[in-house]
């Protein structure tokens, strides 16, 4: 009977050494646990996985009036890019989960020995032990920092993801807003034209115009229609774009719908400042830092050996012929630490000390490259801004009235059928560069928010 009594001892001490069941996600902690390090209180664990983003349903929008506001809002559902990044960002919190725990299981042995087939003495040994191996070095807490400084990063990661998903997404809705106003300007130019062939062979049967003036404006019609062909192949195109990057594959037919974009002020004076303290990808890396910093501490700590202590029962007998002559029975502790003499993680521990020197130089480039992104995108701005100003206020209304006049005058028999062509291709090229400069000031406003982090 000794025997299950020393089972029943050492499996008692195994439930005792066991780490407690973590409680459910949101319960408080229970009574008198202890807390953090310098008191304070446990940072939570991870939430438990909830109804993912990308599987909500779509906002409600309409695909014959789609809007920057629309693709914005179906882009943060369903744009791969936002997927992905949220999805290292979950993979990083179950490093947290990963972090926190204990690595080590307490281990119960147990052996026995017989002299039977030798010298058959009736000697017979018995041992069970339980062993629990501890950390050193404050190696968990280590861990724990680098795993929450990982979370902050993929976070940031997450928000630089969506700055530039805002970017991509406004620039391609920009491009297929002007392949709408090519081809309604192209459209418009066909009609025209058309209109004007009337006249032409009206007047050629009247004898006014040589044949030749007619069939020029019939050139000039059939160039007209091969440019509505190719403007709405742009539509085509720059709609697959679009749906490309907000994750709208399987819609078709969309209609973009308002003007572009044009900036509300003078911009200010402290662009810089503001894009050092507020992008996205400038946070991912300091928080790259802090884990890199982590990592050269935690690999610091695990030169500390690990202790391992070990409880066992040892049952020994020596039996006459179905009689006990000599029992033993015996209690004992055992301590292993091993002795950190041939590996000392030197090598960890410079790796990871050139980790922390790797990400430093890749954040003072990426701050280098902030000043000239604001630098290009500002001067980009205000030339865009100036250009498009010019076609507002000068060039489209003064094309517009040359056209109005030629068309008069080919009324009214003044003005050949040429030169109301020319006035006409004039116009034509004076809307579509307008629009062209609309789109450009756009997308240099969309260049510059990026830049700074800001929002659209």
């Amino acid at each position: 009977m000794r025997i299950p009594v020393a089972l029943t001892l050492l499996v008692s001490l195994a439930a005792c050494a066991a780490p407690p069941a973590a409680p459910p996600a949101g319960a408080p902690p229970a009574a008198g646990a202890p807390e953090g390090r310098g008191g304070e209180a446990p940072p939570p664990a991870p939430a438990a996985p909830e109804a993912q983003v990308e599987d909500e349903a779509l906002p409600a929008f309409r695909a014959e009036a789609f809007t920057l506001e629309d693709a914005l809002a179906v882009g943060r559902v369903r744009s791969p890019a936002l997927r992905t990044a949220r999805r290292r960002l979950r993979l990083a919190e179950a490093g947290v989960v990963t972090a926190r725990q204990l690595p080590f299981n307490p281990v119960v042995t147990a052996q026995g020995a017989t002299d039977y087939l030798f010298k058959r003495e009736d000697e017979n040994r018995f041992s069970v032990g339980l062993s629990q191996t501890f950390e050193t070095g404050g190696q968990r807490g280590r861990r724990s920092e680098l795993a929450e400084a990982a979370v902050r990063a993929a976070e940031a990661a997450v928000k630089d993801a969506e700055r530039r998903f805002r970017r991509d997404a406004a620039l391609a809705f920009f491009d297929l807003l002007l392949a709408t106003r090519r081809l309604e300007i192209a459209r418009a130019s066909v009609e025209l034209r058309g209109r004007i062939l009337e006249i032409a062979e009206a007047r050629a049967r009247a004898g006014d115009i040589p044949e030749v003036d007619a069939n020029l404006v019939r050139l000039e019609l059939r160039q007209a229609e091969a440019e509505r062909a190719a403007a709405a192949r742009e539509v085509d195109v720059a709609g697959a774009g679009l749906r490309a990057i907000i994750g709208l594959g399987e819609a078709a037919g969309l209609k973009p719908a308002g003007e572009f974009p044009a900036p509300a002020g003078a911009q200010p004076l402290d662009l810089t400042a503001r894009a050092l303290a507020a992008r996205p990808d400038l946070a991912a890396l300091r928080h790259e830092r802090q884990a890199a910093g982590a990592r050269v501490d935690l690999e610091r700590a695990s030169v500390s050996p690990d202790v391992t202590l070990e409880v066992f029962y040892d049952y020994e007998e020596a039996t006459a012929p179905g009689v006990p002559i000599d029992v033993d029975n015996l209690i004992g502790v055992a301590v292993a630490v091993p002795i950190p003499i041939f590996n000392r993680r030197q090598g960890e521990i410079l790796e990871a000390e050139r980790a922390v020197a790797l990400v430093d130089a890749e954040l003072r480039a990426l701050e280098v490259e902030v000043r000239r992104q604001i630098e290009v995108a500002a001067a980009s701005l205000a030339r865009a801004v100036e250009r498009a100003d010019t076609y507002e206020k000068d060039i489209v209304p003064l094309a517009e009235r040359n056209l109005e006049l030629n068309r008069e005058a080919y009324r009214l028999g003044q003005v050949g059928t040429l030169e109301v062509l020319r006035a006409e291709e004039e116009a034509i090229k004076v809307r579509a560069a307008r629009v062209e400069a609309l789109r450009d000031r756009a997308a240099a406003l969309a260049d510059l928010e990026a830049a700074t982090g800001g929002e659209p």
